[in-house]
């Protein structure tokens, strides 16, 4: 029987939880005078197949009726418990979530490919994957995320900003959807904050080429517009 602590824990911090022992007729058996051995046990992760092994389980006895398992992982995931007592599996469904630690700009990646192919009036998307410190993708969106998109104007001869025109957090995929949809051609500049802090990359660079030639917006210049002599 395990009982758990009520606080999430993070990634490359201590969990423990407590197991309570019974003997076959389900009366609690008192640690202090009977010494288990918990050879074989393990905690398996679900996603991810990380094993946290015997020799990362600390085991103490907690008084009464309970020992107190602790452990550290820096891998986030849901475990399943396996743990083995005097040679005996314990019989148990239950499971501990890791959960990943705040996000780090540092081990943070953004795919930003689209970014050398894009078109004006196409929708452009990029996608940031936030993690923390041990590369374990956010499961929640941060709560400071900063995307730019400016695009340099031959007019002005200078960045003018595009806008953002959608930004999903896919929680399942760990990732960030930023969709912009950039209205003008020319050198174009993607700029990423996540707590104030960019990820490796950012600034990145990339090109807006025109987009599919439009009738009404094309223009006719030129002496001949306003007329012309017959013969010159």
């Amino acid at each position: 029987l395990f009982n758990f602590p009520s606080t999430p824990v993070s990634a490359g911090q201590q969990a423990s939880f407590r197991m309570q022992l019974r003997d076959q007729y389900e009366n609690g058996v008192d640690t202090l005078s009977q010494n288990a051995s918990f050879a074989g046990s393990a905690l398996y992760g679900q996603r991810t197949a990380h094993v946290v092994p015997e020799e990362a389980l600390h085991v103490s006895n907690a008084g009464g009726i309970y020992y107190e398992i602790r452990f550290a992982t820096t891998i986030a995931d849901v475990y399943s418990i396996d743990l083995v007592v005097d040679a005996v599996r314990v019989a148990d469904s239950s499971t501990i979530e890791i959960l990943p630690g705040p996000v780090s700009s540092r081990e943070s990646s953004v795919d930003a490919a689209a970014l050398s192919s894009a078109t004006a009036g196409a929708a452009l998307e990029v996608v940031l994957y936030p993690r923390d410190v041990y590369r374990n993708l956010a499961t929640v969106a941060a709560a400071d995320l900063h995307a730019a998109l400016a695009v340099i104007s031959a007019a002005a001869g200078a960045f003018v900003a595009q806008p953002l025109t959608n930004q999903v957090f896919d929680a399942s995929a760990g990732a960030y959807k930023l969709t912009f949809t950039p209205s003008l051609a020319g050198l174009a500049s993607l700029s990423i904050a996540i707590n104030q802090e960019a990820p490796l990359g950012s600034p990145f660079a990339g090109r807006v080429v025109p987009g599919p030639t439009s009738a009404a917006m094309s223009t006719i210049e030129g002496p001949g517009v306003n007329g012309a002599v017959a013969g010159v």
